[in-house]
């Protein structure tokens, strides 16, 4: 509702972010605080504070603990929960999920008792959809009303759930490392990145191949790890180390003796600690042996190729589609995509067989037969589902090859695209109209990214300038094509609108070189990037050859009307429809001595008697 129809005075809150703009937009007349106008200055005051603050703040006001908050609390609603319906409505009506947990601190603080403060504290919320374990750091205290009262309380938070959930990994990698500890057979190293000091254990340095000594340069630990897995472990470890992380290193890699030449996979996991300055000064942690694990599982691997947790948890419809072409497995995604009911209805069932037309299935059966060659095919067709529904599918089809490397199954992925088809048809047949309603108008189009020296140009556009429709467009090909005498002016009148960060309007105005020359128009529109500098220039071309002929043979004739009157032995004059004087030959102002301005003047050489008959012949 209109600001202006609610009668609302919400002019304390300048500049509060979009929950002060919510507030102002929010008709209050209707809730329990009231007309903005009634609200106490403490709450306006309290506002205030709230929503010019960047730290997270909520507030419950009066004894209906109605909620404000402000844009840095805004986020830890999620999506699809509370916001905006929270804000001026009854926290009992929106909290439900921690009402008991929290109701009671509330009622302390509005009894006068002192601030509390609790850290790390688990209070599931409902936020995008569905209940979330959130953890909170938070205070609660009293905001007092001016008679010195509390009547609301003051919450200041910062949600911790993903530092919780990090300290978590923590713990449990900490478990796991002495377990295998306690187990023995593990490798330990101790980094100092300030110095790049690498100190490791006997176990680390037989596997690593190092010298005796338990201490080293960091990059000859480094270079025994093989070269295929440099580079993703240079990356975790830079991962682990950068102080907006947790610290946490976890990865697997092959190290191999220079020595002996021996192979062995590594399970390393670690811990980087960083100084106040935010520097890592610490990077500990332990590597486990897990060559037999790794060796049976890469053979448990060849036997099955894929995980049916990862085919269950892909959002795509995903299907096995054995020698004879038929599906052998199907994912849940899958059957709900498709609106089936179980698999039973898909099992065993040729795959070609559930495409809706000819075309489709003859498209999947050489798909099909392609992928068993060992190709990897991609491609989209459309197909009607279990009910009746057309949808768009983009496919990929690769195989899936046995220990020996024969395919004997293949992989393959459907993606719905319903709706990105939908949008590019709309898209085209938006094109589709620009473009017929451009060429209906003899107009061009043009779409020219200055910094890049990209250019668009419709194919109306190309012909202005005598190109053909499949020639090459760039910004410098256009400066080429414009005619010499008009290039200079041209140029400036481009390079000043392209300087300009205030100006977002271009118009220009010249002939161009080709064989045919024309006079064209360019009216544009300039796009600025966030630091002011052109971007884009789309506009249209008009092509004003026609109508600079036409100007150019009334100036002629008109140069011949005038060269003609002043050689004429007669008076020759033009005046307008009120008798100003339009034009007066030569021999007029000579004969008569008088300049003829107006009606006046012109009444002036004529005779009394014949006035009035020259005035009627005059019209």
């Amino acid at each position: 509702m209109n600001l202006n129809t609610c009668n609302q005075n919400i002019s304390f809150l300048p500049n509060s972010g979009e929950m002060g703009e919510l507030i102002q937009q929010k008709n209050w007349n209707n809730t329990l605080v009231g007309n903005p106008d009634s609200w106490p200055q403490s709450l306006r005051t309290t506002l205030s504070i709230i929503l010019n603050s960047k730290f997270p703040m909520f507030l419950f006001w009066g004894p209906e603990l109605i909620c404000f908050y402000n844009d840095a609390y805004r986020p830890s609603l999620g999506n699809d929960g509370k916001h905006p319906a929270i804000l001026g409505s009854r926290g009992e009506d929106f909290w439900q999920e921690i009402w008991s947990d929290i109701k009671p601190l509330i009622d302390n603080v509005l009894a006068g008792q002192v601030a509390n403060w609790s850290e790390d504290q688990l209070l599931p919320i409902f936020r995008n959809n569905k209940i979330e374990d959130v953890y909170w750091t938070f205070s609660y205290s009293a905001v007092n009303d001016e008679s010195g009262k509390p009547t609301g309380v003051f919450v200041t938070c910062s949600e911790t759930t993903n530092k919780v959930i990090a300290l978590k990994k923590l713990e449990e990698s900490q478990d796991k490392l002495k377990f295998a500890i306690n187990a023995a057979n593990l490798g330990t190293w101790d980094l100092n990145p300030l110095t790049n000091r690498f100190i490791y254990n006997e176990q680390l340095r037989n596997w690593f191949g190092l010298i005796p000594e338990n201490e080293i340069d960091a990059l000859t630990a480094f270079n025994s790890i093989s070269e295929i897995d440099r580079q993703k472990t240079s990356d975790a470890m830079s991962a682990a180390m950068s102080p907006d992380s947790d610290g946490i290193y976890e990865i697997q890699h092959t190290v191999i003796n220079p020595w002996d030449g021996k192979e062995r996979i590594l399970l390393a996991k670690g811990q980087v600690f960083f100084n106040e300055n935010r520097e890592a000064y610490r990077f500990s942690g332990i590597a486990q042996d897990i060559t037999e694990e790794e060796l049976y599982k890469k053979n448990e691997a060849e036997k099955y190729l894929f995980n049916k947790n990862i085919l269950e948890s892909n959002p795509d419809c995903v299907k096995i589609i054995d020698i004879d072409g038929r599906i052998s497995y199907i994912n849940e995604n899958g059957i709900y995509i498709l609106e089936g009911e179980n698999k039973d209805y898909f099992i065993n069932r040729k795959w070609e067989t559930m495409w809706g037309s000819i075309k489709e299935r003859i498209i999947v059966h050489n798909a099909i037969k392609d992928a068993f060659e060992g190709k990897t095919i991609n491609f989209q067709a459309s197909a009607y589902t279990l009910k009746g529904n057309l949808k768009w599918w983009d496919i990929i089809i690769s195989g899936l090859p046995d220990k020996s490397g024969i395919i004997k199954d293949l992989l393959a992925v459907s993606r719905d695209i319903t709706s990105l088809k939908r949008v590019e048809k709309d898209l085209e047949e938006s094109e589709e109209q620009l473009r017929f309603a451009l060429e209906g108008g003899n107009l061009g189009y043009f779409d020219s990214y200055p910094q890049t020296g990209k250019l668009n140009w419709s194919a109306k556009a190309k012909e202005f300038f005598g190109l053909a429709p499949d020639a090459e467009a760039t910004i410098e090909g256009y400066k080429k094509i414009v005619h010499p005498d008009d290039y200079e002016h041209a140029l400036s009148v481009m390079l000043h609108a392209l300087d300009s960060k205030n100006n977002d309007l271009y118009e220009n105005e010249f002939r161009t070189s080709s064989k045919n020359t024309k006079w064209l128009k360019i009216i544009g529109k300039i796009k600025h990037d966030e630091n002011g500098i052109p971007s884009r220039v789309t506009g249209i071309i008009q092509d004003l050859t026609e109508s600079k002929q036409v100007q150019q043979l009334l100036i002629e004739d008109e140069e011949r009307f005038r060269i003609l009157a002043e050689t004429l032995p007669a008076l020759v004059w033009a005046t307008d429809e009120n008798g100003r004087k339009e034009y007066t030959s030569g021999k007029w102002e000579d004969y008569t001595g008088i300049k003829i301005n107006d009606l006046e003047s012109w009444k002036a050489i004529v005779h009394p008697d014949d006035y009035e008959n020259i005035n009627e012949a005059s019209g």
